[in-house]
């Protein structure tokens, strides 16, 4: 019996420590094997989720009137002092298309204080169908430590969480298709509109869109930061 129980407990210590230890994605480079555009910026990184609402948005499915949540996940330069803080680096969970949960590591850190010394541009990031806010984590983490505030966006109807790959995979095509593009929009002028506790920090002015849909939309009028032009790529 105490072996039993003994066993018992040792499978169990295992299974929780796989399921719950964020995975490290990337192992550390030395800096001089990192090619130019690799290289991390001077800023240290802060992360936080935000969940905004546009309100009265159609559903290509029901045909119902409802208002929509986008769940953001935001990564913004700190204050410098912040890494003496209490803020943790933060891990981002998901569930892969099959529907395994996962977390993997980052380095940004949740919710500390943003670096309010000046205001920074605002990049957008959209993910595919299907995909999840965190997606390209790695990519908000460092255009933000070279001063950029970054804003990925869940699109509803279009996240591995929601969408069946085996028995439905493209239920929420339609929605996907409907909506992209409003998202980004609505995010956009969120952030040029609203007042949010990052919006002192954010130069609405210049703000660039990184999506990884092929139906890109028709963007506000605002410039793109001279310093992005070197990661356009298309």
């Amino acid at each position: 019996m105490r072996l039993s129980i003994l066993a018992c407990v040792i499978t169990c210590s295992i299974y929780t420590s796989n399921t719950l230890a964020a995975e490290q994605l990337y192992l550390p480079r030395p800096t001089e094997l990192k090619p130019s555009l690799a290289q991390n910026g001077a800023y240290p990184v802060a992360v936080r989720t935000l969940t905004i609402t546009h309100a009265a948005q159609l559903e290509p499915l029901t045909q119902q009137i409802e208002d929509r949540k986008l769940v953001l996940e935001v990564w913004y330069p700190a204050a410098v002092n912040t890494k003496g803080s209490l803020a943790t680096a933060s891990a981002y969970q998901n569930v892969s298309k099959s529907g395994r949960a996962f977390s993997i590591q980052g380095t940004a850190l949740r919710d500390a204080n943003a670096d309010d010394s000046q205001r920074y541009p605002l990049v957008v990031l959209s993910h595919g169908y299907t995909g999840y806010r965190t997606l390209m984590y790695y990519l908000g983490e460092h255009l933000a430590s070279h001063g950029y505030v970054v804003a990925a966006i869940d699109h509803p109807h279009s996240t591995n969480a929601e969408i069946d790959s085996k028995n439905a995979p493209y239920r929420g095509f339609l929605n996907t298709l409907y909506h992209r593009s409003r998202d980004q929009q609505f995010v956009l002028s969120y952030f040029r509109e609203q007042q949010t506790e990052l919006q002192g920090i954010i130069d609405t002015q210049e703000a660039v869109l990184i999506s990884q849909h092929r139906v890109l939309p028709p963007l506000p009028a605002v410039r793109m930061p001279p310093a992005a032009r070197r990661y356009n790529r298309r």
